[in-house]
């Protein structure tokens, strides 16, 4: 069966953002970053994220899910860059904050241990 994120197997992401005009777009790339990072596909979720705030460079969540997706991929030294740029466009940021944007406790847990990594106090 094919399911969402296997579709996307086939694009080529700078390519895809030459042809897209829509000015919004950086929201589905941090989307499906978020998709892949919550699959265990960090090195494609790097690869959205890093689209998502290319677009939009002062987007907190895309630096957030572009950190998580780092540090699980074990690029310690990009997770942290990319969380100190999210602090730096929100300083409030905090692990106790995470509970509040997710349901899944699952999902916590696995974002909870990336952002640990990337460096993310409680």
């Amino acid at each position: 069966m094919v399911g969402i994120l296997d579709i996307w197997e086939w694009v080529d992401v700078p390519q895809l953002m030459t042809f897209v005009c829509d000015p919004l777009i950086f929201n589905t790339y941090a989307g499906l970053a978020f998709a892949y990072f919550l699959a265990g596909r960090n090195e494609d979720g790097s690869s959205w994220a890093t689209a998502a705030v290319r677009q939009q460079p002062k987007f907190v969540a895309g630096h957030r899910i572009l950190a998580a997706c780092q540090a699980k991929s074990g690029r310690i030294d990009e997770a942290r860059q990319a969380w100190a740029r999210a602090i730096q466009l929100d300083p409030t940021l905090g692990i106790s904050g995470i509970k509040d944007l997710y349901r899944r406790p699952e999902d916590i847990e696995k974002l909870t241990q990336a952002f640990r990594i990337a460096g993310m106090l409680e």
